[in-house]
């Protein structure tokens, strides 16, 4: 959103008298939003990005990269993972920012049961979809293809992703299930909760 927008928000926000905010972007809107609502107590936890080095690996001649990559970068789910814990205090506390009831993991296994991933089956799940082109990973097709035969495949996507979750799930070997379009973030959870592991590009 423009300025306006950010305005708008700082507003609503500002009405609703937060005590926290988690700021998993850290980019230039979300400092500005930061600004805009200075003076109200807010507490803002903040998750580091490294984004400068990142830039500089995009940008930098190829000789020069191995020496950004000396320091590993830490992977973004940590980093959030991180950042949630010490908004909320201790080790695992983070667990519960983010709760799946019961009646959600019951209600997505009976989907998956459905889609033929029922019982014990623990698929991997694949997320083909990006925000922006340039970060969508080209090889799925080919990953796909390097896959066991019997190894049951999740693929999952947003609003506007259908078509593309159709057509990496066509490209498997084995049993395979789509859970895309617009679904409460609570059931993407669960259902990613039963998953083996996630292959993604922008996720």
């Amino acid at each position: 959103c423009g300025r306006a927008g950010l305005r708008e928000l700082a507003s609503e926000l500002r009405e609703l008298r937060f005590d926290s905010a988690l700021d998993l972007h850290d980019n230039l809107r979300s400092r500005s939003l930061r600004a805009l609502l200075a003076g109200t107590g807010i507490l803002w936890t903040r998750s580091a990005r490294d984004s400068l080095r990142r830039r500089m690996l995009v940008a930098a001649p190829d000789p020069l990269k191995p020496a950004l990559r000396r320091r590993p970068f830490i992977p973004l789910a940590e980093r959030h993972r991180e950042a949630a814990q010490r908004l909320v205090g201790g080790t695992g506390a983070a667990e519960r920012i983010y709760p799946i009831d019961a009646a959600t993991r019951s209600a997505v296994d009976a989907q998956l049961a459905a889609l033929g991933l029922g019982g014990e089956v623990r698929p991997l799940g694949l997320a083909p979809g990006a925000t922006w082109p340039q970060k969508a990973w080209p090889r799925f097709g080919e990953f796909l293809r390097r896959l066991p035969g019997d190894l049951p495949l999740l693929v999952v996507g947003g609003p506007g992703e259908e078509k593309l979750c159709e057509e990496t799930a066509a490209a498997a070997r084995g049993p395979v299930a789509v859970l895309a379009g617009t679904r409460p973030l609570p059931e993407l959870a669960a259902a990613l909760a039963r998953c083996r592991g996630l292959v993604g590009g922008d996720s």
